[in-house]
C-alpha cells in the first residue's frame, strides 16, 4: 500500500470529520438559518465514509499482521487501547460540564448522574444492549465500530479466503436489508464495510471479483441508504 493512498484516506477521515461537526453545530440554525442548517445536514453523510473506511483499513492491518483467531483478544486490546483513552476523556468531560452547568439558576436542561453499570457500559461499547442512554449521542458510532472489529475478527479467515471471501462480503451486504431499521446494529451498515472490505482485496489483488464486489456493494447500498449516499461511497472509493 503506498504513502498516497494511506495519505488519501487521511485526508477523507479529516473532511468526513469536520462535515460531522458541521452537520452538529448545523441543528442549531434551524430556526434562524434554515437553508444554511439543511446544507450542514448533509455532513451526516461522513458518517457512512467513516464506515467505509473502517472496513478498508482494520482489514488492511489485519492482513499485514498475518492475523488469526488466536490473536483475537489481543487485537480487541489494541483498538481499546488506541480508541478508548481519548473516549473515556470526552465522556469524563460531558459528565462534568453537565454538573457544573447544573449549579448556574439559568440551567434549564437535565443532569446526567454517574452511575457506574451506565459509565461501564459505556467503556464496553454495550449501551445499546441496555436501557442507557448516551452520555453524548455521538457515541453511537463507536458501538458499531467495536461491533465491527468483533465481527471481523471471528471471520477474518472466511473474508480473507483467496476464493470464497465474497461469499461472507456479499452475505454482510445483504444485512443492510435484512437489519434495516436496527440503527445502532453494525449489520444494518454491512453493505458499507463491505465495500471497504471489497475495495482492499481490489488493491491487493486487482482481480475482476473484487472489482465486481464493490459495485454490488454500492448497489446495494443505493438501494438500502438511497442513491446519493452510493455516489458519494463511490467517490470515495475512487480516491482510495
Amino acid at each position: 500500500m503506498s504513502t498516497n493512498r494511506i495519505s488519501n484516506i487521511q485526508y477523507l477521515r479529516g473532511i468526513a470529520a469536520i462535515a460531522v461537526v458541521l452537520c452538529h453545530y448545523g441543528m442549531e440554525l434551524n430556526t434562524s438559518y434554515p437553508f444554511i442548517a439543511s446544507v450542514l445536514s448533509k455532513g451526516q453523510l461522513g458518517v457512512h465514509v467513516f464506515f467505509l473506511i473502517s472496513g478498508f483499513v482494520i482489514f488492511l492491518s489485519l492482513n499485514k499482521a498475518n492475523y488469526h483467531i488466536k490473536d483475537f483478544f489481543q487485537f480487541l486490546v489494541k483498538r481499546s487501547l488506541r480508541i478508548d483513552p481519548p473516549y473515556i476523556v470526552s465522556m469524563v468531560m460531558v459528565l462534568l460540564i453537565f454538573f457544573i452547568l447544573s449549579l448556574m439558576p439559568s440551567f434549564g436542561g437535565k443532569v446526567i448522574p454517574f452511575i457506574p453499570a451506565q459509565f461501564i457500559s459505556h467503556i464496553l461499547y454495550i449501551i445499546p444492549l441496555t436501557n442507557y442512554n448516551f452520555y453524548d449521542h455521538v457515541y453511537w458510532t463507536l458501538s458499531v465500530e467495536f461491533q465491527f472489529y468483533i465481527l471481523l475478527g471471528l471471520l477474518f479467515p472466511f473474508f480473507n479466503h483467496v476464493k470464497l471471501f465474497y461469499i461472507p462480503v456479499i452475505v454482510l451486504s445483504l444485512c443492510s436489508f435484512l437489519f434495516h431499521g436496527e440503527f445502532y446494529l453494525m449489520l444494518k451498515y454491512g453493505s458499507i464495510f463491505s465495500c471497504g472490505i471489497s475495495l482492499f482485496h481490489y488493491h491487493h489483488s486487482k482481480s475482476k471479483i473484487s472489482l465486481l464486489l464493490i459495485a454490488v456493494c454500492l448497489v446495494i447500498t443505493a438501494f438500502a441508504y438511497g442513491k446519493p449516499i452510493a455516489l458519494l461511497l463511490m467517490i470515495v472509493s475512487f480516491i482510495i
